[in-house]
């Protein structure tokens, strides 16, 4: 669990996770130095749960680093990132462990956004990956980027599996690296969802403002969807594979172009109805 500042709602992620039906887990804190009431909290749990592991950052080592940190300093076999803000159902962990089988690489659950509130704003779609590897790359790099895909970056994985990604692509060497990420993991093998336990990502607040208007910049400039596309391409073993997502590209492009043009237009429509 990467954390800075999270006092408002870390209480409510920790109790989540200590509940879990699983138990056999160690949960290492990273907080990257906070200055709310993070640490008087996580000190707390951590006397009273000897599976909690805190560790201060003497400055802050900035986000993707921090989440580079609690990976490495991981030893056990299976690894999962832990939002800390989010809530997850009792048996998230022992579901998935349980789905995890020789062809899957990555573990989920079902995922739905809630506000601070704590009010569920929006449910998003199965988002299991599974066949071959052309098949699964392929489907993942067709559905939409506003599914919900890089939520897929909390489900369960191996941690030598995702070493081995993060030493040749580091989290924020790109844009939506998260996104890529899972691309490669599904390189390796396909993502199993399991359908009857949650993931509950919070949405809310100054967050929400700031990628409101970063994704309607992007949906009138689409400065980011060549290298954006072309990265997939980057990140693709098989060559075959490769040259086929090379000559998808332009259809990519007018594919997004014209979901960012009507999602502006929804908006807009909204907002002058109100």
């Amino acid at each position: 669990m990467p954390v800075y500042n999270g006092e408002a709602f870390l209480r409510e992620a920790l109790n989540s996770l200590v509940a879990q039906t699983f138990v056999d887990f160690e949960l290492i804190i990273s907080d990257n130095a906070s200055t709310d009431a993070t640490e008087a909290i996580c000190r707390e749990y951590a006397a009273r749960d000897e599976r909690i592991r805190y560790v201060r950052q003497p400055d802050n080592k900035g986000a993707e680093a921090n989440f580079q940190f609690v990976l490495d300093a991981s030893l056990c076999e299976y690894f999962m990132w832990a939002g800390a803000d989010d809530v997850w159902d009792v048996r998230w962990i022992e579901r998935l462990m349980q789905a995890y089988r020789d062809n899957a690489a990555l573990t989920f659950g079902r995922v739905a956004a809630m506000d601070e509130m704590g009010k569920i704003i929006r449910s998003y779609r199965n988002l299991e990956f599974s066949g071959g590897q052309t098949a699964r790359s392929l489907r993942f790099i067709f559905q939409d980027e506003f599914e919900g895909k890089a939520n897929l970056i909390y489900g369960l994985m191996r941690t030598d599996m995702l070493r081995e990604i993060l030493d040749t692509f580091p989290l924020g060497s790109e844009l939506f690296s998260d996104v890529s990420l899972v691309y490669s993991i599904l390189q390796r093998g396909g993502i199993v969802t399991v359908q009857d336990t949650m993931l509950y990502k919070r949405y809310g607040g100054l967050s929400v403002q700031m990628a409101s208007q970063f994704s309607l910049y992007h949906y009138l400039t689409a400065s980011y969807l060549l290298p954006y596309y072309i990265r997939y391409v980057r990140r693709t073993e098989n060559q075959w594979l490769r040259a086929l997502i090379l000559t998808s590209i332009p259809f990519l492009f007018m594919k997004a172009n014209f979901h960012r043009l009507k999602r502006v237009m929804m908006r807009t429509m909204r907002k002058t109805s109100r």
